[in-house]
């Protein structure tokens, strides 16, 4: 039977697409994993200057990976203290993308200087790997689909 022959390859394919999403995250993780890095000595190094003077960075970029639809989320979000009622960690605020996936300049007129440079070049690597992160996770999502209804027949065939 055709089904037959085509499982090995549904079942390869579902496993190419998740390793295909695992490699993204993995290199969407190291570009905001190096954003943090310089983000946090250009912050630290605003400490010296007098407190009018400094200009501190506010936003930075998240990276996730959903467990249950496996796909992952790349979203900037602002670190700016809040000055309203108790003091508490701040766990940052999402930005959200004005257009389709990405992120606007524009959307960050609050950044300083240095900050809105680093946004923009990380932006641009983003930007690939949003389009190919959702490509992969509807191939993923469609094989996984098809691999649980295929899951189904075989156990109605087998309680007939």
């Amino acid at each position: 039977m055709i089904k037959d022959e085509l499982t090995p390859l549904v079942r390869g394919s579902h496993d190419q697409a998740k390793e295909a999403l695992h490699e993204l995250y993995q290199r969407a993780k190291k570009i905001c994993d190096d954003y943090w890095s310089v983000f946090r000595e250009n912050n630290l190094s605003q400490y010296n200057i007098p407190s009018g003077q400094r200009l501190i960075g506010r936003f930075g970029p998240n990276v996730q990976l959903h467990k249950l639809n496996e796909k992952v989320y790349i979203e900037w979000r602002s670190y700016a203290p809040s000055r309203t009622g108790k003091r508490e960690k701040i766990h940052g605020v999402r930005v959200r993308p004005r257009r389709g996936l990405n992120y606007l300049p524009s959307q960050f007129i609050k950044a300083t200087p240095w900050e809105l440079k680093m946004i923009v070049e990380a932006e641009e690597k983003f930007k690939l790997l949003r389009q190919l992160i959702e490509i992969f996770h509807a191939v993923n999502k469609g094989l996984k689909k098809y691999r649980l209804l295929e899951s189904e027949e075989i156990r109605e065939g087998e309680s007939q």
